[in-house]
């Protein structure tokens, strides 16, 4: 009788992790200025067996991606949420498209339509956005697998660049930090 019930259970589980799948791209507002962060959240309400993220051409990834998953079981009824968050800042003006992710299961494809939203370079002026540009080249100048240290009065540690973005890779010992500071 358990092993039935259990049985069950796990078919609910399984169908509804299949039908009823739905991709949800947003973003906080449809237009920003120039120096503003875009926060942009993909969510989905079903297992993907693998996704597609967007490469977000004309903006760099700030933050993120922050992942949050939550599953509920209501009156035998199961729903899964899983959410990515990123914070993009955006490097040309104008008219801009942010793509949709794309989600496999099961060799079929789901996404949501992809979201335009205007940006204004008018709160700034020619120097600030020139700044602004010059330091994004500089940026993506740097190429992938670079390491770069941080070191505070009490903590240090070592970020490596990844796909144009800097990721901490570890936490400094007191022992390097101290040969660090000799160096320089």
């Amino acid at each position: 009788m358990n092993y039935i019930v259990i049985m069950i259970s796990m078919l609910i589980l399984i169908t509804s992790s299949i039908f009823g799948q739905s991709v949800k791209l947003t973003t906080d507002k449809d237009y920003y200025e120039f120096d503003e962060i875009i926060k942009v959240e993909i969510t989905i309400d079903f297992k993907e067996d693998s996704v597609l993220m967007p490469d977000f051409e004309n903006f760099v990834i700030v933050y993120g991606p922050t992942t949050s998953s939550s599953m509920t079981i209501t009156s035998g009824k199961t729903s899964r949420t899983t959410t990515w968050n990123y914070h993009l800042r955006p490097i040309v003006g104008g008219n801009q498209t942010i793509n949709s992710p794309v989600f496999i299961i099961k060799d079929e494809t789901y996404q949501d339509n992809d979201i335009s939203i205007s940006i204004s370079e008018g709160s700034l002026g020619k120097q600030e956005l020139e700044r602004l540009k010059f330091e994004h080249f500089i940026d993506l100048a740097k190429p992938n697998d670079t390491y770069r240290y941080t070191i505070g009065d009490e903590f240090g540690y070592i970020e490596i660049r990844s796909k144009g973005n800097w990721i901490i890779h570890r936490r400094l010992t007191k022992d390097e930090m101290d040969i660090i500071r000799k160096v320089e």
